[in-house]
């Protein structure tokens, strides 16, 4: 994945995502407390091993149970792509304590 791609995912993630999920991926960003569920914590155990494509579909369909949108009529397949290439590399790839 090229710089690029990074940036734009980085961008689209603070200005849709980072609300929730928090800047640094860990689901306690400012509107995280209004949510009747908390956020995915991208720096879990658990959701560090998703599938990339997983995360495409979630990204795309959202979870309207849990209060998050979906984004495929907002985002365009590349922006979406974009998002999961730069939680894969710059979040979820980050040492457990950062």
């Amino acid at each position: 994945v090229d710089q690029e791609t990074l940036s734009r995912g980085h961008r689209l993630y603070d200005r849709h995502c980072s609300t929730c999920h928090g800047s640094s991926g860990r689901g306690d960003g400012p509107a995280a407390g209004g949510l009747s569920s908390p956020p995915a914590n991208f720096r879990s155990d658990t959701v560090v091993h998703t599938p990339p494509e997983e995360l495409f579909q979630t990204i795309s369909k959202g979870r309207p149970k849990k209060g998050m949108p979906a984004w495929a009529g907002i985002l365009s397949v590349r922006e979406r792509k974009a998002i999961v290439h730069y939680l894969r590399q710059k979040i979820m790839d980050r040492p457990r304590g950062t």
